[in-house]
């Protein structure tokens, strides 16, 4: 097992153990609203040893919140309107300090102070536990009934004031000033004396020979000769009898015309696709006013916000022709999208959406498992996912990466044509210094061969004719 197994493996019990302590606080704990909805953190409290810290506070919504310390995201394991457990990154854990720990509640606008509060958390080594502890543990038993809430204790006094902590990195430069307005000019100095005379320089090297003279003219042309005596004509010949011309042949009867067979659809790899955005940030408002009717029967804040499946496109094919405007024709793989951007706010989002039509013509399912290589970010509700028919058959709901592969396991049904859908988001964002701004990719594509269909299968391009829903 790797180093980065054996990590995740204690990050994940850690998180486990966090989730039962928040279980058990969240139940006895009396929600307090604060006045008009406003957020507020009262307190933060790191567990090294389980990679977290809780936060305690009001109105921290119903949906998940965002965290981030230092301007790091933290990933949310648990929420309430009362408190939150996040985890701690390792680089956190291992560089000790007091960091700024900002809470917004989830889907909210960020420039609105009611839905942010800021703490400050002092993060130390906590000392090792004692030797045999672990031994001590025995097996956890079932958790029993929930006891009634007790009543609220007195306040404690408070503590004493912590040390402060180390200074802070040194601020970049600032940037210069303007340029000051140019000065008036001076007064023109006197002349100086004129210099000596410099001595006369050598004499230079000969040039080489010119070139030769022209030709002389050229001399007169002698007179033509007499032209010679034409000769006579001879006579003509005769001419030649005519030729008869031969009788023409009887014409065939014209035979009645076929009737024309109906087109075929079109067989090859082939599928529909779009990729798009869902928010404008100069105007702070959702693209296209949030109408789902160009984005296959889905709003663009859904798409981005609201956590859209490819279930959730519309089975109306007209609607489906709206939005996957684009065609590719693929080899036995294909890079569908492959994009690195600047993200302004976590409101806007990228999705990728594309559509097979693959036919089974057997009386049995056949199964075909593509794989698909996928980016995805569900804190910020940019799902991946894959549809048969309608019915979702694959999602990646803890996907946080920018490049990930699943094998999508598809049963066929007998004799019709299907409609497969598959949707990428874009992957985990990464924090740039430039005014809290974030670098994210979008990947979608097909690997491994896997555009080559089993026997008894094959790709259908008739989306620009087809009519219905999903059943056929």
């Amino acid at each position: 097992m790797s180093d980065a197994d054996l990590r995740r493996g204690r990050l994940m019990r850690g998180a486990a153990m966090v989730c039962l302590v928040f279980a058990f606080t969240v139940s006895s704990v009396r929600i307090v609203h604060a006045q008009n909805g406003q957020i507020r953190v009262d307190s933060a409290l790191p567990n090294l040893a389980a990679h977290a810290v809780t936060i305690g506070g009001v109105n921290f919504g119903t949906q998940t919140p965002t965290v981030t310390l230092n301007d790091m995201p933290l990933t949310v394991l648990v929420s309430s309107p009362t408190q939150i457990v996040a985890v701690l990154p390792g680089s956190v854990i291992a560089s000790p300090g007091t960091y700024q720990l900002v809470v917004r509640k989830g889907g909210a606008n960020s420039q609105n102070s009611a839905n942010v509060a800021t703490i400050d958390v002092a993060i130390y080594d906590e000392p090792a536990a004692p030797a045999g502890t672990a031994s001590t543990l025995g097996l956890q038993g079932p958790a029993g009934p929930t006891g009634p809430p007790g009543p609220q204790g007195a306040t404690g006094p408070a503590g004493p004031q912590g040390a402060a902590g180390p200074a802070g990195p040194q601020g970049a430069t600032g940037s210069a000033g303007p340029q000051g307005a140019i000065g008036p000019a001076g007064p023109r100095g006197d002349a100086g004396p004129a210099g000596p005379e410099g001595a006369a320089g050598p004499a230079g090297p000969q040039g080489p020979a010119g070139p030769a003279g022209a030709a002389g003219p050229q001399g007169a042309t002698g007179a033509p000769g007499a032209q010679g005596a034409t000769g006579a004509t001879g006579p003509q010949g005769p001419a030649g009898p005519t030729g008869q011309a031969g009788l023409p042949g009887a014409t065939g009867a014209t035979g009645p015309m076929g009737l024309q067979g109906p087109e075929g659809p079109r067989i090859g790899r082939v599928y529909r696709w779009n990729v798009f955005d869902t928010f404008s940030n100069p105007t702070g408002t959702w693209l296209f006013n949030d109408s789902a009717t160009a984005f296959g029967g889905v709003s663009p804040s859904t798409w981005s916000d609201g956590s859209a499946l490819a279930a959730s496109v519309s089975p109306d094919k007209d609607v489906q022709r709206s939005l996957l405007t684009q065609k590719g024709y693929p080899g036995r793989n294909a890079m569908v999208v492959a994009d690195t951007r600047l993200q302004y706010s976590s409101t806007d989002g990228k999705l990728v959406v594309i559509l097979f039509r693959v036919k089974n013509t057997t009386a049995a399912p056949i199964t075909w498992t593509p794989h698909f290589w996928y980016s995805c970010y569900r804190p910020w509700g940019e799902m991946a996912s894959v549809a048969l028919n309608g019915v979702n058959a694959y999602t990646d709901a803890v996907c946080e990466s920018s490049g990930k592969l699943g094998l999508v396991a598809l049963s066929l049904p007998a004799n019709r044509t299907s409609t497969v859908v598959f949707v990428s988001g874009s992957g985990i964002p990464a924090s740039y210094s430039v005014n809290s701004h974030w670098v994210r990719a979008t990947v979608a594509g097909f690997i491994d061969d896997s555009l080559t269909l089993p026997a008894g299968l094959e790709f259908v391009d008739d989306l620009d004719t087809a009519t219905g829903g999903y059943e056929q």
